[in-house]
């Protein structure tokens, strides 16, 4: 099993998965953890302290760090090589190649749905479960990950290219035929 940890794509760490990694081991099932590159996120709450001024600089940096820092494909290039990686050190790791297995939950279950819909087949695993995922890009918080190729920070709806890229990268949108087995576990206030 590869667990890829939560956090908002902006934080959490491959530790998070340490417990559930540790009783599947006691029963036989290998587990290891990713650490994907964070990305640095776009919101910035003002500083009742700070001058109004002052905290549009503060927004205008954050901005910055969020357009200059990595990208969720970024990301998800980093959990897709994790999956290269175990399968051709399959031998050594005594993993089987062909039964890989992804779980996360929240940024990690989206991951993990994408790695499940998006990517080549020599990263895509054998089966994926996905907790308080989300799979849509188009709708909440969501949407405010997927970076505008001219920096200039604009609504889904005033941007088709924006909601073109944020349907490419949404697991909703991009369901082969040929996607492995999903078991997707949700609470009643989750949306998917």
């Amino acid at each position: 099993m590869l667990w890829i940890h939560g956090g908002g794509f902006t934080g959490g760490s491959p530790e998070a998965f340490l417990p559930s990694a540790k009783y599947g081991a006691a029963r036989g099932a290998v587990g290891m953890a990713v650490q994907y590159r964070l990305m640095k996120g776009p919101g910035y709450r003002n500083d009742k302290k700070l001058t109004d001024e002052e905290n549009a600089a503060k927004r205008a940096e954050r901005w910055n760090a969020f357009l200059e820092g990595p990208s969720l494909p970024d990301l998800i290039g980093d959990c897709a090589d994790a999956i290269r990686h175990i399968r051709s050190h399959a031998a050594e790791l005594g993993v089987d190649p062909d039964r890989i297995t992804v779980i996360g939950d929240s940024a990690g279950a989206f991951l993990c749905a994408v790695l499940g819909t998006l990517v080549e087949d020599d990263a895509r695993p054998n089966a994926v479960i996905c907790g308080s995922s989300i799979s849509d890009l188009t709708v909440g918080f969501g949407r405010d990950y997927v970076k505008p190729k001219d920096g200039v920070k604009k609504e889904l709806e005033d941007d088709p290219e924006l909601m073109t890229r944020a349907e490419e990268l949404s697991p909703l949108f991009n369901i082969p035929k040929d996607a492995p087995p999903f078991l997707i576990l949700a609470g009643a206030n989750d949306w998917l």
